[in-house]
């Protein structure tokens, strides 16, 4: 299982992720989640930069402008998840 915790803090959620166990599917689930959620998908953006997950970069995505750039369209550099 990639999610290896979950709990939430007063208004905040806090996710531990095993990268290992991390999948497209599951990766996918996440993104849906925040989504659902409207919690902010530049928490993922430190994913786009490993090789892995690559693919989340690729600007035909619809999440693309909300997870990797700011109000600017400058990028966002990784945040830790």
């Amino acid at each position: 299982m990639a999610v290896s915790g979950c709990r939430g803090i007063a208004r905040q959620l806090e996710v531990t992720l095993v990268q290992k166990r991390l999948g497209r599917e599951a990766l996918w689930e996440l993104i849906a989640l925040f989504r659902r959620y409207d919690i902010p998908l530049t928490a993922l953006a430190s994913l786009a930069e490993k090789a892995r997950f690559a693919w989340l970069a690729d600007e035909k995505w619809d999440w693309h402008e909300n997870m990797l750039t700011t109000g600017a369209d400058s990028p966002i550099p990784g945040t830790p998840l």
